[in-house]
């Protein structure tokens, strides 16, 4: 949008430039066309006057209508058709000097009259005429392309502004849909996220309860860890008494059957009898 503003505003302002150089060269072309009319009244009134007062418009335009004619070659030098006109006028004006104004002129400075020319002065001033009517009229139907361009160059930046203008309107309301629907979308996922910090919440309650139950629970391991620690130190003394108590019946056990052997051997090897009864002599 930026680059279509950008390229209008330079179209419309290079149309602003082209419409009033169109203008500098008419009303050149206008000053022209007013000095030469100027100093053909000016020769004129002098052939009819005889005064030499009369010349002085002529005197006081020769300079400035040169200098137009100039200006006009020179400001269309970018149009081929228009500097073709404005050369054409400056030579009709140039013929016009020399085959009236300056002979006239001269009878004028040697005080003799030259009557017999005027007609022929008039057919050469028909001819600057033409040539400058010529240009005004080809410079006034530039003006008026201009004048049209400017005004379709207008239409068709409006006409782009408008388009534009929907385009951005059409792109805003989209962004405009695209952001309630990601707002809506963030709104929801909001909401899910602040239910699952609730549960995590509770998760995170029932864990500390756990926890609480757990050292409960260590603190009740801990104490049967010490009972069964003791039991074992009582199993473990107990074990070693079983242990001294089974050594020493070993070693009874041994003395009895040492003893024993040596009785069978008594027994056995006696050369009396023995007997035993008890208190009822049975």
């Amino acid at each position: 949008m930026g680059l279509t503003f950008g390229a209008l505003y330079w179209a419309n302002t290079r149309s602003v430039a082209w419409v009033l150089e169109g203008e500098r060269i008419a009303r050149v072309a206008r000053e022209a066309r007013a000095l030469a009319f100027e100093r053909n009244a000016s020769i004129r009134g002098y052939l009819l006057s005889k005064q030499q007062v009369s010349l002085v418009p002529e005197f006081a335009a020769r300079a400035p209508l040169h200098s137009r004619l100039k200006s006009l070659v020179r400001l269309t030098s970018g149009n081929s058709a228009q500097n073709d006109l404005a050369k054409a006028a400056e030579a009709a004006v140039e013929r016009w000097e020399r085959g009236w104004a300056n002979p006239v002129l001269a009878a004028a400075e040697s005080a003799v009259a030259d009557a017999g020319g005027e007609l022929a002065g008039k057919e050469l001033f028909d001819s600057v005429r033409g040539a400058l009517d010529a240009f005004l009229a080809a410079e006034q139907r530039a003006q008026a392309r201009q004048l049209s361009m400017r005004s379709a160059l207008q239409a068709v930046t409006v006409a782009a502004v408008l388009f534009e203008l929907s385009i951005l309107i059409g792109v805003l309301t989209w962004l405009g849909r695209r952001t309630f629907l990601h707002a809506r979308e963030v709104l929801h996922q909001r909401e899910v996220l602040e239910s699952q910090t609730e549960d995590l919440q509770q998760q995170a309650a029932i864990l500390e309860e756990q926890a609480v139950q757990l050292e409960e629970q260590n603190d009740e391991a801990a104490k049967v860890t010490e009972a069964l620690e003791g039991a074992n130190r009582e199993l473990e003394a107990a074990v070693s008494r079983l242990e001294e108590a089974e050594t020493t019946a070993h070693h009874a056990k041994a003395s009895r059957e040492e003893a024993q052997g040596f009785l069978d051997f008594v027994l056995n090897n006696s050369p009396v009898g023995v007997a035993l009864f008890d208190r009822e002599l049975r």
